[in-house]
């Protein structure tokens, strides 16, 4: 029952926050592609891309410590929203963070 309460939560922390990086890469490249900015396409898919990947590595890092919490302990709280606020948090501060970096750096 907890094993399925973590699992249930780290599926809700990828669909949280890899459907950002996908939709807006989706749009943006999309609006570039039709206006003919083929520089701004190529900077949006590196960057989004970019932050894509760092999104999955750190919702993968971030929900690793819960998963083997759940594997440890055969009772975990039923309440698990602080820890997924926790880990959706971290994993989106990680997301937002590269993708500012990555626009920075290619702005600059």
């Amino acid at each position: 029952m907890a094993y399925d309460t973590v699992l249930s939560m780290w599926r809700a922390v990828f669909l949280n926050t890899l459907a950002f990086p996908v939709f807006l890469f989706i749009i943006v490249g999309l609006v570039a592609s039709l206006l003919h900015l083929n520089k701004l396409a190529h900077i949006v898919l590196v960057t989004i891309l970019s932050a894509f990947i760092g999104l999955a590595v750190s919702a993968l890092l971030a929900a690793v410590p819960s998963l083997l919490i759940a594997a440890i302990y055969s009772s975990i709280p039923a309440d698990m929203s602080s820890v997924e606020a926790a880990v959706l948090g971290s994993a989106q501060g990680v997301a937002i963070g590269m993708l500012n970096s990555g626009i920075l750096h290619r702005v600059l």
